[in-house]
């Protein structure tokens, strides 16, 4: 029993790791405290409910609190977690997978941008998606390629959907996956030269 015990903990922390890249390390460090602490034994649901409560308030303590200042001494900041200068992410979770980081000069160059379009647009909001995770050059961002400098930023298109020319706020895709504007006549065709190399597969996977 322990084994497989051991063996869950280390497939939730390599899981963790793949999406967020500093959930795995705190997940272990998370039960290790859990352990510390010596908690009476709950019947059933009550103990699986104290476990998940626990790990996930650790993580959040980590990811709004701990991960961003020392993420800084590796030349990562992050991006705004509300709306800042008519800059926000789409979805709380970008935030909450540790998505949301780019280099300095990074995040003063997209605000400075995103302020302007708001002077020249009032009321619009560019919404992010995924950025980069907040340490060691190199390391992926599953499933882009790319997304492992701290320079990469997805934005969301700006729709104009009504008649009177009111721009929409509103993005096809929440998560950013599975909605994608095709290449115009004339422009290059990206996506389809990706989808020529087998490796390649899980970009057309959630395509629609």
């Amino acid at each position: 029993m322990i084994f497989i015990s051991v063996l869950k903990k280390l497939f939730f922390s390599l899981i963790l790791t793949l999406f967020t890249q500093v959930g795995g390390i705190i997940y272990l460090l998370s039960s290790l405290l859990y352990s510390v602490f010596k908690f009476n034994k709950l019947n059933g649901y009550k103990e699986a409910f104290r476990r998940i409560s626990f790990h996930l308030t650790i993580y959040l303590i980590f990811t709004f609190f701990l991960i961003p200042p020392i993420a800084g001494l590796f030349g990562r900041v992050p991006l705004p977690i509300f709306s800042k200068n008519n800059l926000g992410p789409r979805t709380v979770w970008t935030v909450i997978l540790n998505r949301n980081y780019v280099r300095p000069l990074m995040r003063e160059t997209i605000l400075e941008i995103c302020s302007e379009m708001g002077d020249k647009y009032p009321g619009i909001r560019i919404n992010y998606f995924d950025a980069n995770h907040p340490f060691y050059k190199g390391y992926p961002l599953f499933p882009h390629l790319s997304h492992n400098d701290g320079k990469k930023l997805d934005l969301g298109f700006i729709y104009n959907t009504s008649v009177d020319g009111k721009l929409s706020l509103k993005t096809p895709s929440v998560i950013g996956y599975g909605i994608s504007e095709e290449p115009r006549e004339g422009e290059y065709n990206r996506p389809f030269e990706c989808a020529q190399n087998p490796k390649n597969w899980m970009y057309n996977f959630m395509h629609n």
